[in-house]
């Protein structure tokens, strides 16, 4: 995200420089394209954040699931109890 604002001021400074109005308009042209990436960029990321966050949650909650069942089957310190 950084080397996309980089790049972003770069050509803003130098399309601020340049005379020639065409190559102005292909420096622009640029600077949007870059603008588009790097909005692209920052959503692909916010979804994989989502992404992570919802796989996490739904591993806890197989594990919690999985703990339950266990539970009801195999009652805590059953299996542990010494017959006389």
């Amino acid at each position: 995200m950084e080397q996309y604002d980089t790049d972003i001021e770069t050509l803003r400074l130098k399309i601020l420089a340049e005379p020639d109005e065409v190559q102005k308009k292909v420096l622009e042209e640029h600077r949007n394209v870059l603008i588009e990436a790097r909005e692209q960029c920052e959503f692909d990321w916010l979804y994989a954040e989502k992404h992570w966050i919802q796989d996490w949650w739904y591993a806890v909650a197989l594990f919690a699931a999985f703990s339950m069942l266990c539970c009801f089957f195999f009652l805590p310190g059953s299996c542990c109890r010494q017959q006389d």
